[in-house]
């Protein structure tokens, strides 16, 4: 069974070395690893070649090329389409596979349980501390199991750390959406409208490095427009299905829910506020039977524009204090 390893590079020269450290070191060798050259504007495609001769690497590694910065999802999509294994497996520039059994244990797994995705836990690390993620016990979920584990955040809804079947890319079925931040939500959202076997393991496989700066850290106007985005897309895809399960539209309210209180207690003027507010109602509105929801909130849905949008205003302020968010 082979494995494809899909690294997506932009700017990453003082983190480069040590992601493809993890990966020289594994004892699986049946891998492909596939390198998306971002137009990463430093020396970080410099030192990665300079790494794979000093290994004697060649024969495992492809480089791909993007003349232009197209983005994340974009060089995702690009190591997908060449990838040959049977399995992807993404891997940030930045982190690091967790030790040199990391492959072979989610490849065994896949082997055993041939699951459609096979994912492993990871450890979070900061500059002055690191955790175990407890997402994650040995254990098989498919239809409303996994729907359910998806529902209580039993499920990472990131890309990385996960084995995932080439084939169910095909047809354009899965893809990463170009132009957003949240690529990896709304990834997980159409994985699991695939319904696919999905494998958990709660062996420790990937180290997830946590940098000020990043793209999950910086706050700004994109950070609350594209989970707008991302709502919208995932109940299109949704209504693609023809879904109609109660457990996935409560999971879509409070998905909603919580998009409303970033954009009430962000710092970006009313009427921006105002905008992101109608296109976040547009697309819950849409959901046929939201009307059934148990979350008191959802009445702002049949008022007009203005008035829900100040009791929307008003929830998610009272949500924030009760919950001392900063």
């Amino acid at each position: 069974m082979k494995i494809s390893i899909i690294i997506p590079v932009y700017n990453v020269e003082n983190y480069i070395q040590k992601c493809l450290e993890s990966v020289f070191v594994q004892a699986y060798t049946n891998i492909e690893v596939i390198l998306v050259d971002d137009a990463s504007p430093d020396r970080s495609i410099p030192l990665a070649q300079e790494l794979i001769h000093k290994n004697n690497r060649c024969d495992m590694f492809r480089i791909i090329t993007h003349e232009i910065n197209k983005g994340l999802s974009a060089a995702r999509n690009s190591g997908v389409a060449v990838a040959t294994g049977d399995y992807v497996y993404f891997l940030d520039s930045d982190d690091e596979l967790f030790d040199e059994k990391s492959i072979a244990v989610l490849a065994e797994n896949a082997s055993k349980s041939n699951a459609d995705v096979v994912i492993g836990n990871y450890m979070g690390v900061k500059s002055d501390s690191s955790y175990v993620s407890k997402y994650n016990k040995d254990r098989i979920l498919t239809g409303d199991n996994l729907i359910s584990s998806f529902v209580k955040g039993d499920v990472t809804i990131t890309a990385w750390n996960k084995l995932v079947k080439r084939s169910l890319f095909a047809n354009g079925r899965l893809s990463f959406k170009e132009g957003i931040l949240n690529e990896d939500e709304l990834f997980s959202y159409q994985l699991l409208f695939l319904n696919p076997l999905v494998s958990m393991i709660g062996a420790t496989t990937y180290k997830y490095n946590i940098r000020p700066g990043s793209i999950m850290t910086t706050a700004n106007y994109n950070r609350l427009l594209s989970p707008v985005i991302v709502y919208e897309e995932v109940v299109k895809s949704y209504k693609a299905i023809d879904g109609d399960n109660a457990m996935m539209l409560v999971n879509l309210d409070h998905f909603a829910f919580k998009r409303y209180v970033d954009i009430m207690r962000s710092s970006v003027e009313t009427t921006v506020k105002r905008s992101l507010y109608r296109r976040l109602r547009a697309a819950q509105r849409s959901i046929s039977g939201i009307g059934k929801m148990r979350y008191i909130y959802n009445s702002h849905l049949y008022m007009p524009k203005a008035i829900g949008f100040k009791v929307v205003s008003i929830v998610a302020n009272f949500y924030a204090k009760s919950r001392n968010l900063n």
